[in-house]
């Protein structure tokens, strides 16, 4: 991975990018919900797909760190697990481990 330059575009972007999102984002209500006995499961964050100026974004913030030798791969799902919360651009779900996810 290159070193660290606080002068670098890439960076200035990736900050940029970063103020746009928790501008335009709402933080999730919940983020676990319990299914069973064995007590509370993590919920997964995915962009709806209506969302499609986020989604735009955040493919040019996951080409950003791409680019300075971060992995990053887009997750797709028709329906990756039982939601638990929701907005007009994000759904959190709890996982299904029979959901038919695709990496990009």
């Amino acid at each position: 991975m290159p070193a660290f330059d606080r002068d670098d575009w890439r960076h200035n972007e990736i900050r940029r990018l970063s103020r746009w999102f928790n501008d335009r984002l709402d933080v999730p209500d919940t983020l676990s919900r319990r299914m069973s006995r064995y007590g509370p499961r993590r919920g997964d964050c995915w962009f709806r797909d209506e969302a499609s100026e986020f989604i735009a974004e955040a493919r040019y913030l996951a080409w950003l760190l791409s680019d300075l030798g971060v992995p990053v791969h887009e997750l797709r799902a028709a329906r990756p697990g039982v939601e638990i919360w929701r907005d007009a651009a994000q759904v959190v779900v709890v996982p299904d481990k029979n959901a038919r996810v695709t990496r990009h």
